[in-house]
């Protein structure tokens, strides 16, 4: 079995490691009234920045170690998230997130293997 991450975790529950790198991104929430005008001028009223988004993939997962996955990622709703702090990763951050759609191969039933398993957890 994949070994257990120690860097990330959903309401205390961690991840396996994952086989890539865990992508970060920051991204900026605009009020609905933001937008280009009829000169083409951006007009933008910012109500939240820099919403964190962690993007993670798993290349090849046993069935015992995506029945351990899918266990986690059932946490539904909002989730209690860790994970290490980008301006000191030597400490564990945690902030309130939620689980986009995420979807997995089913490579082979024979096996039992799976493939390409692929979530996104974004800040609330």
């Amino acid at each position: 079995m994949n070994e257990l991450s120690y860097l990330y975790a959903i309401d205390g529950r961690f991840l396996l490691t994952p086989d890539a790198g865990v992508q970060m991104q920051f991204t900026d929430l605009d009020d609905g009234e933001s937008g280009r005008d009829e000169r083409g001028y951006m007009h933008r009223k910012v109500l939240r920045h820099k919403v964190k988004k962690w993007q993670f993939c798993y290349g090849v997962l046993s069935q015992e170690e995506y029945r351990y996955m899918r266990s986690v990622l059932s946490a539904g709703g909002a989730f209690r998230f860790s994970y290490p702090d980008p301006d000191d990763p030597s400490r564990t951050a945690e902030t309130t997130a939620y689980l986009s759609e995420y979807g997995i191969v089913w490579q082979c039933a024979k096996s039992g293997l799976y493939r390409n398993l692929k979530f996104d957890v974004i800040e609330c």
